[in-house]
């Protein structure tokens, strides 16, 4: 019999949503390219506020636009760094952020 494990990436390849009753915003981590993507995913007048932190360094953006807007940043990190990515809706740009959630995964 011949087992065949899947890729190491395919495993630490996760999306997360904030807690709110419709899950508003999403965060998607890609190690394979070390992508973070960001999405609005509901019509509801709050931005997704995406953060990740890594050994080292950390990362943080917006996502500007509305309902259905996303946008990817990238950031070439070392293989196996261990990755933590933080989704929040916010209102403005001096709003508090609501409704957090949070994954890990590596690079």
């Amino acid at each position: 019999m011949i087992f065949i494990a899947p890729q190491a990436s395919a495993a630490n390849t996760f999306c997360v949503y904030t807690t709110d009753a419709f899950k508003g915003g999403q965060a998607c981590w890609t190690p394979n390219g070390d992508k973070l993507e960001g999405c609005d995913i509901e019509a509801d007048g709050l931005r997704p506020s995406l953060t990740m932190t890594y050994a080292g360094g950390s990362m943080s953006f917006d996502v500007y636009g509305g309902n259905g807007k996303c946008r990817t940043e990238v950031n070439d990190l070392r293989e196996g760094t261990p990755v933590t990515v933080k989704v929040c809706l916010q209102k403005g740009d001096t709003g508090r952020e609501v409704y957090c959630n949070s994954g890990r995964g590596t690079a």
